[in-house]
């Protein structure tokens, strides 16, 4: 499984990597900007990832509407700092699979990114 880590902060990437490797989820860390960028050169099918975790980028609704706009089929998972039911709510609504709340473990990302998958391909 291939996954793409969109998270500015560097300690908080750090971890956050180390818990998708421990997951056995490879992973690229990426910021908002040169997702976008990638996105425009190569298309949605051309990313190639499985996933999208988005952790601390600003307006990450605006973000997850711009994958979906590109017709990115990956998985797109949300972490938040602290739960708030009303951004939630906007992320599920923006198109996001799942939102999270840090800190995660990298058992229940992995999980979550595989039933994310099997809904998109049908599979119940």
């Amino acid at each position: 499984m291939r996954a793409v880590l969109v998270e500015p902060n560097p300690l908080i990437a750090d971890a956050l990597g180390r818990q998708l490797g421990m997951g056995k989820i490879r992973y690229d860390r990426q910021n908002w900007a040169g997702l976008e960028e990638l996105l425009r050169e190569q298309g949605a099918e051309g990313l190639g990832y499985d996933a999208i975790v988005l952790g601390s980028v600003d307006d990450p609704a605006r973000c997850v509407a711009a994958l979906r706009a590109h017709q990115v089929g990956a998985a797109i998972l949300c972490l938040l700092d602290r739960r708030c039911v009303a951004t939630t709510v906007e992320l599920l609504h923006a198109g996001a699979d799942d939102v999270l709340v840090k800190p995660v473990v990298s058992a229940e990302v992995r999980a979550r990114i595989e039933v994310a998958r099997r809904r998109s391909r049908g599979l119940l």
